[in-house]
């Protein structure tokens, strides 16, 4: 029951965002830009974590999405103007591998020391 409620919370706050982007967003094409500026930079990464690697680790995995993806999105959005002409994507896909590996590695570290005091 209240994960139900849970997720009638977080479908309302989805809608209201997407009212508020639809707002915002004069016309679907620079919507959809954006949409796929997120999604490249965002799961480039950990798509090669899943296919080529042996441990992967889903919370990772999911920050790894978000960070790198919100990277290249406030960067595109603030029009920050990059050193060396680079792409906003290539800022979110680095994001997204630092921020892949570091909370694997602390999340393999608090685990292995959750089981050491076991």
């Amino acid at each position: 029951k209240q994960l139900l409620k849970y997720s009638q919370i977080i479908t309302f706050l989805l809608g209201g965002l997407a009212i508020l982007i639809a707002t915002y967003m004069q016309n679907v094409l620079s919507l959809m830009l954006y949409s796929y500026a997120f999604m490249v930079s965002g799961l480039f990464f950990p798509i090669i974590v899943a296919l080529f690697f042996k441990k992967k680790n889903s919370q990772a995995a999911f920050w790894s999405v978000l960070s790198g993806g919100l990277t290249t999105l406030i960067l595109i959005i603030t029009e920050v103007d990059l050193q060396f002409g680079f792409d906003a994507n290539l800022f979110g896909i680095g994001v997204s591998v630092i921020s892949y590996f570091s909370i694997s590695f602390f999340t393999n570290k608090l685990a292995n020391s959750a089981k050491t005091h076991s």
